[in-house]
């Protein structure tokens, strides 16, 4: 249920998007001024779903370590011709793979819907192809570091619930302390200091792809 409920909320807003799309290429001459007025773009679509795709980690990097560490079945794995490098690459491959998927479906679906809502699908193509490849770095870059951080806890951690909970704190903790700390300190440690928190990394790299300029 988890995992589908949080599937269902990362793709509201680029449903949303593409309504508002919808009706700004049906409105005459005012629709220019709803379309910017859009808060769900490429470059704040990571920003919106975050946290979501935070605690979907959270919540699935248990259920790929933990059972097999529970209930003691890591010796029928290894008795086959499976390396423990082999074990922890398939598990944690498979928990990047998952969470890349979250992140892009949902922008695949914005690039498709405004794509169509074009008035020329041609122009609408040769317009949003360009976000294809920021869509995709940050995607590699979000799971990349949320699924590897996840994959550490939950392969440490047999019991799932403290696994979940000190994965949803690595994620949601450290951007408080970054915040309290930074307003205590100089710039050149609290730009140091925010390396430590996943959250605001992944906001930097996000701001860095997009050229945008982040808080």
């Amino acid at each position: 249920i988890v995992p589908i409920v949080l599937g269902v909320l990362v793709l509201l807003p680029a449903v949303v998007a593409i309504g508002i799309s919808a009706l700004a290429a049906q409105t005459p001459g005012g629709g220019e001024i709803l379309e910017e007025a859009s808060p769900v773009r490429f470059a704040s679509y990571y920003g919106l779903v975050g946290i979501l795709v935070m605690l979907f980690a959270a919540a699935q990097g248990p259920e790929l370590f933990g059972r097999d560490q529970r209930y003691g079945v890591l010796p029928l794995y290894f008795s086959r011709v499976l390396t423990r490098l082999d074990y922890a690459l398939a598990k944690t491959g498979g928990l990047w793979a998952a969470l890349l998927l979250l992140i892009v479906i949902p922008q695949a679906l914005l690039l498709v819907g405004r794509i169509f809502v074009a008035p020329d699908p041609v122009v609408g193509i040769q317009d949003e192809i360009g976000s294809v490849p920021q869509v995709m770095a940050q995607a590699v870059l979000s799971a990349g570091l949320l699924g590897s951080l996840t994959a550490l806890v939950a392969s440490n951690t047999p019991r799932r619930a403290y696994a979940t909970a000190i994965i949803i704190a690595i994620f949601i903790i450290p951007p408080i302390i970054v915040a309290l700390v930074g307003n205590l300190v100089s710039q050149d440690s609290a730009q140091l200091l925010v390396l430590f928190s996943p959250a605001d990394v992944l906001d930097g790299t996000n701001a860095w792809i997009y050229g945008s300029i982040p808080d």
